[in-house]
């Protein structure tokens, strides 16, 4: 059984690499609709067939989950890939979309890689190595306050009967607005904790993410130096995370605003 972090985060950057190339080389495609305004492109399925077939060789006992095409989540071990977070900002051929690819053990993710091929940038992270960017280290913002800190904000989902989650996302939206300095969306929950975890933005608040967009950047933002509040891996959870100065600030936000509705949030 193939254990060793170095050599497993070694293979996931050469696999990362084959995806980058997909990404850079290849029109998106025809457009394979997801429900209401929401769709994958062909380069979506064509990173994601190329990633799993890769791993699959290089590591045939451990599994794979990936958005497309699914996978067992119930699984001990297993890689789990976005083959491009921010599809809808890639196929408007914005910078702000992500290849995100995680290595989950115990229902924890232990490495992470985002590669955003648009802005040139690689983060990565194993577990008790720490984080870095295009290969140096990073740590979080070290901001006290915040109104002197910029928030990232996940962005709304547009699933039929998602009602009551929009009210939920505009109150703490409205909240927060009034707390940060600025609060941004980038429609993109891997770079939003890439970004935090690089210390550009001070927290990252991603209401209703899936379990591939917040792997990698899970692990990627803790070894960096920041806070992740909750992170329950089953589909559409909550993850609030934070550089460890604003912790308190961040945690009565989210107490006010959230844990009526999800007990345990803090």
């Amino acid at each position: 059984m193939t254990t060793d972090h170095t050599k497993l985060l070694q293979i996931a950057h050469e696999v990362t690499d084959e995806a980058k190339e997909i990404f850079l080389q290849e029109p998106p495609g025809d457009y394979t609709p997801k429900g209401d305004r929401d769709f994958a492109t062909e380069v979506d399925f064509a990173i994601e067939r190329t990633v799993r077939e890769r791993l699959a060789k290089l590591t045939p006992d451990i599994g794979f989950v990936g958005e497309e095409y699914g996978g067992d989540q119930d699984a001990e071990r297993y890689w789990c890939l976005d083959p491009i977070d921010g599809t809808i900002n890639y196929a408007a051929s914005s910078p702000l979309c992500a290849i995100s690819l995680a290595l989950i053990e115990d229902g924890q993710p232990t490495i992470g890689i985002i590669d955003a091929p648009r802005l040139g940038d690689r983060y990565s992270a194993s577990l008790g190595a720490g984080s870095t960017r295009n290969h140096q280290p990073i740590a979080s913002a070290e901001a006290k306050n915040l109104n002197e800190a910029i928030s990232s904000f996940g962005d709304f989902s547009v699933a039929q009967g998602y009602e009551d989650r929009y009210r939920q996302q505009r109150e703490i939206l409205d909240a927060a607005a009034k707390k940060f300095r600025r609060v941004r969306m980038l429609g993109t929950a891997a770079l939003d904790l890439a970004w935090l975890a690089d210390g550009k933005h001070a927290a990252a608040i991603i209401i209703g993410g899936q379990l591939w967009d917040i792997a990698a950047g899970q692990v990627i933002a803790q070894e960096a130096g920041a806070i992740i509040l909750r992170t329950p891996f089953n589909n559409d959870t909550t993850t609030i995370g934070c550089a460890r100065g604003v912790l308190g600030q961040v945690t009565e936000l989210a107490d006010e605003h959230l844990r009526e509705r999800f007990p345990g949030t803090v």
